[in-house]
């Protein structure tokens, strides 16, 4: 193993003794990697939070719309990951439940499904913001020279997306130091199945957002040609749902290059003429849509409307592999539209509403959540949508003695009203970008010294945050700058002498 890390208070984080006494040998230094960066993880979080987050509360004047855009639920996952910590270091002596720690909190780990589906959004936010506004760029500044960061904020945000996506890489290595008879061996591997289940859903949303981003841009390079009784009716792309699948395939008796596009309601075959500009082909409906294999050909299918065999289109695919993953999503598709007959029978509310969905968004929000847990993942999807909570922050607040920090949402109630402080009317126009949001005209910095002299804290080995963080340094201005103006930079008062 390497150098060992320490806490603040000298003693290791992870015992490597105890691991030789406790752990087969190739997985000693497995574990204590695992213990360690998970400590340092920790710790950046807490950097993020103390270095940034706290000083923009106590800096903006509605800093609520602001925070949550940049920094989404991140609150949540340092209580998540200090909570891991903790039982990690704990059971460093005991294998099985080192691995049940993972498999128990992995319900918890679906918490960053929020903080990843915000997080490109919080990198437009924070970018414009940046660009727009000269007084901000010199706060965060600050922040990062006296944080002693190398890296800006922006760059830091992307840690936690990191980190989830490691878990079950190093699980999975783990369970290779283990026989399959080993008692162990069950616990990490369950623990490794739980993980390895949150990053492909890290994935997922990951790739429904590349998919959003990639039909605005064909949207926008879009030409419908051809007679206008043979176009979709609609030509706004997004109306005909999730776009589930596409790919370049060759199309047609003359295996001509087109893209194809399956979207929930829609088969959509268009021509690329260049990088950004596509022009109308066909398409077929999916409530029409019907298939058949080329039996000769294993890259080869054909697709036709059940109402008009004239519109057919016969397709060759990159490979078999290709053709096998197009029918296989056609196939789940034309599965979920076919909807059951309607019970005679008056139904509830509830059900009304999950009809009311449609069939593809339905089995993905209830997708692989068993009966006996749908309660607990109701609690969770709630949990996500309202954190970072008054909760969260009043939690720290208390464990460090502090008042401040729950002023930061104070008033706010768990509700969505801040989205009223920060999105202006002329930013919710069709076509332009959410982020702007951000830094709308109602969106102002109060500019204000403080000062604060308290010690960091520990406890158990890990750093507890405090409501008042030593920021007496950055030497705030009392003035009010509306974000989205380009202010010099103020001259500082109160400025500290050797600063």
């Amino acid at each position: 193993g390497g150098a060992a890390v320490l806490l603040r208070g000298g003693n290791r984080v992870c015992d490597r003794e105890i691991l030789r006494e406790n752990w087969p040998h190739k997985a000693v230094n497995i574990v204590e990697e695992m213990i360690c960066s998970e400590y340092t993880f920790v710790e950046t979080l807490e950097r993020i939070i103390k270095g940034y987050l706290l000083p923009l509360s106590r800096s903006l004047r509605k800093p609520r719309g602001f925070l949550r855009l940049v920094f989404g639920n991140i609150m949540c996952l340092f209580e998540l990951h200090s909570k891991l910590l903790r039982s990690l270091r704990a059971y460093q002596d005991s294998p099985w439940d080192f691995g049940q720690t993972f498999a128990q909190m992995a319900d918890d780990f679906q918490a960053y499904s929020t903080y990843c589906t915000g997080y490109e959004r919080a990198q437009r936010t924070l970018s414009i913001a940046l660009k727009q506004n000269q007084t901000l760029r010199d706060f965060l500044q600050r922040c990062q020279d006296k944080a002693e960061d190398s890296l800006p904020l922006m760059h830091q945000l992307i840690a936690p997306v990191q980190r989830i996506l490691k878990y079950h890489l190093m699980l999975k290595n783990l369970l290779s130091c283990f026989a399959c008879d080993d008692g162990t061996y069950n616990s990490i591997k369950e623990a490794y199945i739980a993980l390895l289940k949150v990053a492909e859903d890290i994935n997922e949303v990951q790739r429904r957002q590349d998919n959003v981003k990639k039909v605005k841009d064909i949207q926008s390079g879009l030409r419908w040609s051809g007679k206008a009784q043979r176009r979709p009716s609609e030509k706004n792309l997004s109306s005909y749902g999730e776009l589930l699948y596409e790919d370049r395939c060759k199309v047609g008796r003359k295996l001509l290059p087109r893209e194809l596009l399956l979207f929930e309601k829609l088969l959509l075959i268009l021509k690329k003429k260049d990088a950004k500009c596509y022009s109308y082909k066909a398409h077929i409906v999916t409530e029409e849509l019907a298939f058949s294999e080329d039996r000769e050909d294993a890259r080869c299918f054909k697709v036709f409307s059940k109402q008009s065999r004239s519109n057919s289109h016969y397709i060759q695919t990159v490979d078999a592999q290709s053709r096998a993953m197009w029918l296989k999503k056609i196939n789940e598709l034309l599965q979920l539209i076919e909807e059951p007959p309607r019970s005679k029978r008056k139904r509830s509310a509830e059900v009304l509403q999950r009809d009311s969905m449609s069939a593809y968004t339905r089995k993905l929000q209830y997708s692989q959540i068993s009966k006996k847990n749908r309660e607990s993942a109701a609690q969770l999807r709630y949990r996500k949508d309202n954190t970072p909570s008054l909760l969260s922050y009043t939690k720290i607040s208390e464990i460090d003695g502090g008042g401040d920090m729950a002023d930061i949402y104070e008033g706010e109630g768990m509700d969505d009203r801040y989205e009223g402080d920060i999105m202006a009317e002329g930013e919710r126009e069709e076509g332009r970008d959410e982020s702007m949001a951000a830094v709308s005209d109602g969106e102002q910095f109060r500019m204000e010294h403080k000062s604060s002299s308290n010690p960091p804290a520990e406890s158990g080995g890990m750093m507890m945050m405090r409501s008042k963080s030593s920021d007496s340094d950055l030497s705030l201005t009392d003035v009010d700058v509306d974000l989205g103006t380009t202010v010099p930079p103020a001259e500082p008062e109160g400025e500290r002498e050797g600063e």
